[in-house]
This record gives C-alpha cells, structure tokens and sequence, in this order.
C-alpha cells in the first residue's frame, strides 16, 4: 500500500476555507467539488492508457486515451456522493458504482448495507472516494470488497485523514494494489496544467476556527494574482484558469501575428498599468514561434510583473527556443502539456491540433 499527501498550495488555501466553521453549505459544496478534482489529478497519475493513431489537421500522429476496462469510480454513500462530480468531470468516461456503508457509532465497526458495481471487478483500476479517513475501518472494508470482486489497482481518495486511520490502512492493507490520495489533517485539459503551473503560488497563513478546533491555514496572499488571456484563443482556456484561481483578478491582451514577417502586433489591453508584486498567469494555446508570447511577456514585466507563468496547450521547440532566448534572465516559466515535434512552413506545431482559435470558435474574424 502507498500514501501520498498532496502538498500543493491551491490544495491549501481552499481546504482552508473548507475548515472554516463560517464557511456556509454552497461554498463548502463548491470547495470540495474542486478538491476533488485537484486530488483526483495526483490521483490519476497512473491511469492506464492505450496509444491510438490520430489525425491532426496537420498531420497524422500518435496519441493516447484511456484503456478498456474503463475505470469506475465508487463514491462510499452518502457523503462520498458530493466528491463524484469533482471525479468524473476529470474521467467523464469511467464507470461508477456505489457503495452505501454505515458506521457503527459504538464499535466503529463499518457494515455495507447497499452496493451497485459489478461481481467481477477483474482488471480494473477503481477509485473509491469519501471525504474523511478516520478511523479507516469504513475504508479498508470498501476497498478489502473491490480486492475481493477483482479490482488490481484501487486508489483512495480523501479530503482530509487522520493519522490513525492511515496507520490501520497501512497494516490493514499491507501487501495491496492500493493508494491512497489525501491532504492531510496535520476545462479540463487547462486546469491541469493550470495545476503544475500554480505550484508556487503565493500564500499567506491565517489562523481560523474549525467546527471542532483552532488551526492554521493558508489563503492567497495579496494581491491576488492575474490571469490574462491572450485574444482570441487564449479565451478558450479562461475558464479552466478561473475554476482553479476563483479569486484572480482577469485581464486581456489583444495580440494578432502578422502572417508574412510572424511578428506579434498589440491592438487591445485591459490590465492595471501597475503590476509590481503581481503573479501573472498569461494563457494562450499555442506557443509556436514565440513571437506573440514574448511581446506580450515583455509588456507584463514592463508594467512590474515579477513572476510570469506562461500556460500553453502545446509547444514547438523552435517556440520554446525563442522565449529561452529573448527572455533569458526575466522570472519567467513556461507551462505545457507537450513539446511537439516542430514548425512547418506555415509555422503551424507538427503534429499539432491546427489553428486553436479556429478550432475553438470557428473561423469568423
């Protein structure tokens, strides 16, 4: 059996609020759904995947999707139900069970009094989810279950854990196909990588009272940081940004490549003049050339940005290249899920996806 405590500092700052006695039902609901899906994204580390033959508007290449068996997902009724939209939002083509179980109050003893899964859970990876390991005995029984139907990979998903409770799944499930992902007491494709990239993130302690004690948390520190969407593609990708980073304040750059020189023109912004002590999160799909990423870069440190993260979907080196060396020196990071192969004569990322913008919203304009 493995543990791994998520570290990361959004996964602070909104189990924070979570803990706060004043946060109210909405909220609390919203916060952990979003939990879930940033545990989730440590938790699929391993998800098993196939490689499949694609066709890029480019170019033909090679990709991957999830393999056959699908995963399932099994929340452990009731309160586990709240974690399953933050799941499937992440694996919208897993399976889902249930498993009702009920703790004894005088024992501590867990008894199942509904399930609906398969028998036969041969081959497949199952992520069992439920707010709070606890004590462990509702958890090791769910997941002794699924090892009993077949399953020969199941991860444990849980907001919050006490030490005790890891202690019994540790001896409990010694030996097993078994993980669990927690943070412990002591669209889509964007907000993972908007995950990688908020890593650093400033933060700041406070202290708050939970329902049962005083403790220390962390929030987002002042001010808050920006996310600005290169226009019009890096739109696209806004939203994925604000789902993790609720609290951002949003600008835009307004930036068109010249298709004879590639050269980046600015013809709109919204954003403060001043930046300084900001974190910038600047977003736009494609980082192709460099050019346009660059330009506007230079324009966010210019008005006193002192940490810019640039998030792209993808990459080409010859893009990567450029921003090495035009920005050489500057408090710059670059955030991408793939470095492709190259630029073609058209200066479009090979294999690629195509024109993002297009793809995104049409061709108008």
């Amino acid at each position: 059996m493995r543990i791994h405590v998520v570290d990361h500092p959004l996964v602070a700052h909104k189990l924070t609020t979570l803990r706060d006695k004043r946060t109210d039902s909405p909220t609390f609901r919203r916060l952990a759904d979003e939990l879930v899906t940033l545990l989730a994204y440590e938790a699929t580390r391993d998800v098993r995947t196939e490689q499949v033959d694609i066709e890029t508007p480019v170019t033909a290449t090679t990709g991957v999707r999830l393999s056959h068996p699908r995963p399932m997902v099994v929340p452990i009724l009731r309160a586990g139900l709240g974690m399953l939209d933050g799941m499937v939002r992440l694996l919208p083509t897993a399976e889902v069970g249930f498993m009702g179980m009920v703790r004894n109050e005088e024992t501590y003893e867990a008894h199942t009094y509904a399930t609906r899964m398969p028998d036969d859970l041969s081959g497949r990876q199952v992520y069992v989810v439920d707010p709070m390991l606890a004590t462990g005995g509702t958890l090791v029984a769910a997941i002794k279950e699924l090892i009993k139907r077949g399953a020969d990979d199941v991860t444990a998903i849980c907001l919050l854990a006490a030490p005790e409770g890891v202690e019994v799944m540790e001896r409990e499930l010694a030996g097993t196909p078994v993980t669990v992902v927690f943070r412990r007491l002591a669209d889509e494709l964007v907000t993972l990588l908007a995950y990688e990239a908020t890593r650093d993130v400033r933060t700041e302690q406070v202290d708050i009272e939970t329902p049962v004690t005083a403790t220390t948390g962390v929030r987002l520190s002042h001010p808050r940081p920006m996310v600005v969407p290169i226009l019009r593609a890096g739109l696209g990708m806004l939203d994925g940004m604000v789902r993790l980073l609720p609290t951002a304040e949003v600008g835009f750059m307004g930036m068109v490549r010249n298709e004879e020189t590639y050269e980046a023109h600015t013809y709109a912004t919204r954003m403060p003049d001043d930046l300084s002590g900001r974190q910038v999160y600047v977003v736009d799909p494609m980082l192709a050339t460099g050019g346009t990423l660059v330009a506007a870069i230079k324009e966010l440190i210019k008005r006193g940005a002192d940490d810019v993260t640039a998030i792209c979907l993808l990459a080409a080196p010859e893009g990567v290249e450029v921003m090495e060396r035009e920005l050489a020196g500057t408090p710059v990071t670059v955030v991408t899920a793939a470095v492709d192969e190259q630029l073609n004569a058209d200066r479009y990322i090979v294999p690629g996806l195509g024109d993002a913008g297009d793809r995104m919203y049409g061709t108008a304009g």
